[in-house]
This record gives C-alpha cells, structure tokens and sequence, in this order.
C-alpha cells in the first residue's frame, strides 16, 4: 500500500475485490493521489500456505503521525526507504526518511 490516509467515503488506499477484477482505490475528491496497479511476476505459489501471519500483518496498528501523508516506498540495494512527508504541527510540513530492511512474511 504506498499510499494510505482518510479520504471521504473510504480509506484512500483501499483495495475493493470484485469479481473478475480489483479497484486499487475507491475513486473520489483524492483521484490520482498517487495510487497504481501494477503486474507482477508474482503467482499465488509465491504465498504462504497459510495466510494468517499476512493478515495479521495487515491489521496491526499503524503510527497515525507517520501515516496523514504520502509515504513513497522506493527499493533500494536490499532495502525499503520510505519517505514520508508528513504535517509537524506548526504550518509547513517535514520530510522524514526511514529505512527498513526488506523481509518476507513469517
């Protein structure tokens, strides 16, 4: 998800399944903040057997300071860097780079 804040309606960042396709994001005032569908070369063998510990992954709580901005995942020699842009309380906003080393599901 390389992009998730409140929007109306939804969560921008939401990914709706139906049947047949998949909407990366509800469309509403936030169209074209960022989001993309993009193919893979990923197969449902890539997966864990038992997806529990992905969605469990899913569902933890997330730093809500980090989170009102965009956050760009860019890979980078065996790492994730997100670069956040995020409000610091005063006018202006803050950029803050953290680094993350890739690693798969448990």
């Amino acid at each position: 998800m390389p992009d998730v804040h409140l929007g109306k309606g939804s969560t921008i960042g939401s990914v709706i399944p139906t049947k047949g396709a998949i909407i990366p994001a509800a469309v509403g005032v936030d169209i074209g903040c960022g989001m993309n569908a993009l193919r893979t070369a990923l197969t449902a063998a890539d997966l864990p057997e038992n997806l529990q510990s992905c969605v469990r992954r899913l569902k933890r709580p997330y730093r809500t300071d980090v989170l009102p901005g965009v956050v760009n995942v860019i890979k980078a020699h065996g790492k994730i860097r997100l670069l956040t842009s995020m409000r610091n309380g005063r006018a202006g906003s803050r950029l803050s780079v953290v680094n993350a080393k890739i690693s798969p599901f448990p």
